[in-house]
């Protein structure tokens, strides 16, 4: 026993994107280069052109992805 749900369990395959508000973009993508390995993915940059649009961000070639958004981070809202 793995301590995993069963068969009738919720199970994720993958998760593409995760969604993160940054006070500067450009700022938290070198600290997630030089901390965790991250890398902006190029087939999506031109996103980030939109000051609304994210900065999207990898370790592992775009599979799962970082998506920045310039903002204030809000801290815990309720669900």
């Amino acid at each position: 026993m793995n301590g995993y749900p069963s068969s009738g369990g919720f199970r994720v395959d993958q998760i593409d994107h995760v969604e993160l508000f940054v006070p500067r973009r450009r700022e938290a993508v070198d600290w997630y280069r030089r901390v965790l390995g991250f890398g902006v993915v190029p087939e999506y940059e031109h996103w980030s052109r939109d000051p609304r649009g994210p900065l999207m961000i990898s370790s592992d070639n775009g599979s799962t992805k970082l998506a920045l958004f310039e903002g204030t981070p809000r801290g815990h809202l309720s669900t």
